[in-house]
């Protein structure tokens, strides 16, 4: 399954951001990623509810209909590393839960399926839900989520799907340490970038995540939940350039990396990120997202 983050995505109601890539790719984005932070006047789920909405109700290349994929992050603007923004153990212990249960009945009450990535790249140490900032432990972030998860199924969302995302590049903690359990997941997701400092092959940036992932539940599917090369490789690298790490990621997912019955590439307009140029970027990626076998997996992003 193919999807896209695209910068202002659904802020404009026609779409035609994601709909310029996706046309571009020549694929229909069956997932439609969105980022909604907690702190902020935007986080509120009146807000979002009309872009949620968009997304779903979303059309490009000849199909109609799309999943929202909605990276949740708990964090109030301006983030600071002393502990003051919306610790771990303030959201496990119900501090939060008006505002999660105002998330959790309005999600309910669309009728439509969502998938819902809380506190992404836990593992990481970028986020004040990261491992070690914050005074945060894997035991604690299990414990949020768990949380967080409770309050929806206790409000009878059976519709949201939650989505558990570790980074390709970690602190020492293993991402395994950071997993909620399986009855707590229905997606098991990754989160890989191909930047200048590191760069490598998709098998290079992909493989020790996915194994470890891949590990914790047999059964689960699983989605790169972000994923993109820069464009500027350095002196000898290999692959030799983005068109080429494209192609050769496009070649290893069915081989190498099974599980993953979905991409979702971040499109960050302005930025060497994108997928749809140059020509040589937007062939590659047309080959190995737009000409691949389409998998009818509606259904499991609604069911799973």
């Amino acid at each position: 399954m193919w999807g896209t983050y695209v910068t202002g995505g659904p802020l404009d109601g026609t779409m035609a951001p994601y709909r310029s890539v996706d046309e571009n790719v020549g694929r229909h984005a069956q997932i439609v990623h969105w980022y909604v932070p907690w702190g902020a006047s935007w986080g509120t789920f009146d807000y979002q509810r009309p872009l949620l909405d968009n997304m779903h109700e979303y059309a490009s290349v000849g199909e109609d209909g799309s999943v929202p994929l909605i990276t949740w992050e708990p964090w109030a603007p301006p983030f600071q590393r002393d502990g003051t923004d919306m610790p771990l153990t303030a959201i496990a212990g119900g501090e939060f839960d008006p505002y999660i249960d105002s998330w959790a009945a309005g999600l309910r009450d669309l009728g439509y399926a969502v998938l819902l990535d809380f506190a992404h790249e836990m593992n990481g140490d970028w986020y004040p839900w990261g491992s070690g900032v914050n005074g945060n432990t894997p035991d604690l972030y299990v414990a949020a989520y768990r949380h967080v998860h409770d309050r929806f199924a206790q409000a009878g969302a059976a519709n949201v799907r939650f989505v558990w995302n570790p980074n390709n590049t970690s602190t020492s903690t293993s991402a395994a340490a950071f997993y909620p359990g399986s009855s707590y997941v229905s997606w098991l997701a990754i989160d890989a970038y191909n930047s200048n400092s590191s760069w490598g092959s998709p098998y290079d940036e992909i493989a020790p995540i996915y194994r470890q992932v891949s590990a914790l539940d047999p059964y689960k599917p699983m989605m790169l939940a972000e994923v993109a090369s820069q464009a500027s490789p350095p002196p000898r690298a290999v692959p030799a350039n983005k068109a080429a790490w494209i192609s050769e990621l496009g070649r290893d997912l069915p081989q190498s990396f099974p599980r993953i019955r979905a991409v979702v590439w971040f499109n960050e307009l302005g930025t060497e990120l994108v997928i749809d140029a140059p020509s040589d970027v937007q062939a590659a990626a047309t080959q190995a997202f737009g000409s691949c076998p389409r998998r009818d997996d509606a259904a499991a992003l609604s069911d799973t």
